[in-house]
């Protein structure tokens, strides 16, 4: 075979491995871009995941309470510190010589129910509680066995979330 004719025909065998090597190559793309729509989507995350149960220590009187999700919790000397980027929510608790929550609030020394604005009456897991506004921070006060337990926050964008841990305060028996 002349050698003008040995070039023309390597060529031609040249253009079609670049040709193979190229439909190869579009062949794998097609099939990876496939592969990806072809996956079911990815699962949502449940708009209200379940909240996490706070259990105190038996120094805070082992009360539970629901941490709503995006807080995280932190117990230290006696207090609870629930916190994200949005603000704080504290709890605390203070022993008391009186037998109910109103003598308590009343106590002459700070007389807190007399401070407190929109006051409401209520019962919370069979637990005498109160709640209102010292200024902008709002307050729940939960009575236990000579014990007030205090909730409170003044961001108010975490108002809603104060609401829900002091609903679920629960008392071991």
């Amino acid at each position: 075979m002349p050698v003008a004719r040995q070039k023309s025909v390597d060529r031609h065998h040249q253009w079609i491995a670049y040709l193979l090597v190229g439909l190869l190559l579009i062949w794998a793309v097609v099939m990876f871009v496939n592969s990806k729509t072809n996956q079911s989507p990815p699962v949502a995350a449940s708009p209200n995941p379940s909240p996490t149960i706070f259990h105190a220590s038996s120094t805070m009187g082992g009360f539970t309470v629901e941490i709503p999700p995006g807080l995280t919790a932190e117990e230290k000397m006696g207090a609870v510190k629930f916190s994200n980027t949005e603000g704080v929510i504290h709890l605390d608790f203070v022993g008391t010589n009186y037998t109910n929550l109103e003598d308590h609030l009343s106590n002459p020394q700070n007389n807190i129910l007399r401070k407190l604005k929109n006051q409401s009456k209520l019962t919370i897991n069979d637990l005498e509680t109160m709640s209102g506004f010292l200024g902008q921070e709002k307050n729940y006060f939960i009575y236990s066995k000579n014990t007030v337990y205090f909730i409170n926050s003044s961001d108010s964008n975490l108002y809603n979330k104060l609401d829900q841990i002091a609903q679920s305060f629960r008392i071991p028996k």
